[in-house]
């Protein structure tokens, strides 16, 4: 399971040289773009994705930007750009994946006791089966990468803390 990094109110504060009034101002004029959510002690914490939405509405404020005028060119992006993208990059993912029929579907059940053997049906169980298994296998390869990229995280944090003492201390040598 992927864990999204998320960001306090004070992160953003601290990110954007902006104080928390202001944070809690552009939650409630950007809502249709922000997604806070609550976490225990009914903090809000905002994702990756809000972050990009504050880091814009902080660019184009220091470009003397009003808000009605950054709410309008969001509303244009949302309305213009990104939906036209999407649903058109969607469309061809499926048309791909779900080719049009030759043929309008019959009403009539496709699966009946005569059109199907006692054999078919097992051999679709146990395609289901191994597909099942499959799928079981490849959650947990992912929750077994998972570990070990937060294993890799914690030696690469103690590298790094190792690097930084020996280089102050380097340092320190170096100033005597």
């Amino acid at each position: 399971m992927h864990m999204m990094r998320t960001y306090t109110i004070a992160e953003i504060c601290d990110k954007y040289k902006i104080p928390d009034s202001t944070v809690r101002h552009y939650e409630k004029e950007f809502a249709d773009y922000l997604s806070p959510k609550k976490k225990v002690g009914k903090k809000r914490v905002f994702t990756d994705d809000d972050l990009k939405v504050f880091a814009e509405i902080n660019r184009l404020r220091r470009h003397n930007k009003s808000l009605a005028e950054i709410k309008e060119q969001f509303e244009t992006r949302m309305r213009d750009d990104m939906p036209t993208d999407l649903i058109s990059e969607d469309l061809e993912k499926l048309s791909t994946a779900f080719p049009k029929p030759d043929a309008p579907p019959s009403m009539a059940p496709l699966v009946t006791p005569d059109t199907v053997s006692k054999a078919d049906l097992e051999a679709l169980n146990r395609k289901i089966d191994h597909n099942t298994k499959l799928q079981e296998n490849i959650m947990d390869t992912v929750g077994k990468v998972g570990a070990i990229c937060k294993e890799l995280k914690g030696l690469l944090d103690l590298n790094l803390r190792r690097y930084n003492a020996l280089s102050r201390e380097l340092q320190g040598k170096a100033d005597k």
